[in-house]
């Protein structure tokens, strides 16, 4: 167990269940929150990422056919 874990069953360990069942609430809205948080932020990168997607779209071209020439993209012209 951590540090902080250590603390917090240290200082509710003798306290009555009503307060422990209402520190648990808590602790458990905080992680619903954060939960939700979390899932909002996914929710906007995927959006960001589409639009990235769409912005750069209009540039994409085929390049199956094309072939690299070292000799010729070194060469001084």
């Amino acid at each position: 167990m951590n540090s902080i874990a250590e603390k917090i069953v240290e200082t509710i360990k003798y306290l009555p269940d009503q307060q422990i069942l209402e520190i648990l609430a808590f602790a458990e809205s905080v992680k619903k929150r954060q939960t939700g948080i979390m899932k909002a932020e996914h929710e906007k990168s995927g959006e960001r990422k589409d639009k990235l997607l769409g912005c750069f779209s209009q540039f994409q071209i085929d390049m199956t056919a094309f072939k690299f020439d070292r000799e010729e993209a070194n060469a001084r012209r």
